[in-house]
C-alpha cells in the first residue's frame, strides 16, 4: 500500500538532483557544500508540499527558486546555527564578569564564580564560550552529573 508520506519522500528523493544542482552554484563561496545542500533540501521539501499542479507549470520550475532562496537565506542569516538575543546578552555579560574577575583576582574565574556574580544558573554560563580563547571557563563544580 502506498501512502501519501511514501509517494512524498519518493517524489522528493526522486528529485535531490535539483537540489545539488542549485547547492553547485555556490561552492567556494564560504559555506560547506553540506550546509548547502541542507538548505537546500528544506527549499525542496516546501516547495513540494506548496506546489499546485493546477497553474499548470512544471515541478522543477517552481522548485528551483525555492531551493536557490532557501539557499540565499542561508547566507543571508550568516550560517546555519541561529542564537537567541537572550543567549548573546547573556554572553556579553559573562565575557565584561570575566574580565572583571581577571582585572581585580588576575585569575580566571570558575563557572560557579561567573554564576554567583550574574545571579545565573551554572548550567546557563557552562553554554557560553569565552571570546577571549574560545571555550568554556574551567569549572570546579560538577554540572548535572559531570566527573571532573
Amino acid at each position: 500500500m502506498v501512502t501519501d508520506k511514501t509517494r512524498r519522500e519518493a517524489f522528493i528523493t526522486q528529485n535531490l538532483g535539483l537540489v545539488h544542482a542549485c547547492a553547485g552554484r555556490f561552492r567556494g563561496r564560504g559555506m560547506e557544500y553540506d550546509d548547502l545542500y541542507s538548505a537546500g533540501c528544506v527549499g525542496l521539501i516546501k516547495a513540494y508540499d506548496n506546489f499546485d499542479e493546477s497553474r499548470g507549470v512544471c515541478f522543477s520550475t517552481y522548485a528551483v527558486p525555492v531551493i536557490l532562496g532557501e539557499i540565499k537565506k542561508l547566507f543571508r542569516d550568516g550560517g546555519t546555527v541561529k542564537v537567541s538575543r537572550s543567549l548573546k546578552e547573556l554572553g556579553m555579560r559573562v565575557q565584561a564578569a570575566r574580565e572583571h574577575h581577571m582585572k581585580l583576582c588576575g585569575t580566571e574565574p570558575t563557572l560557579s564564580q561567573l554564576a554567583e556574580e550574574l545571579d545565573e544558573p551554572v548550567e546557563n554560563i557552562h553554554r557560553i564560550p569565552c571570546r577571549a580563547h574560545g571555550s568554556a571557563p574551567r569549572r570546579r563544580v560538577p554540572v548535572q552529573g559531570s566527573v571532573q
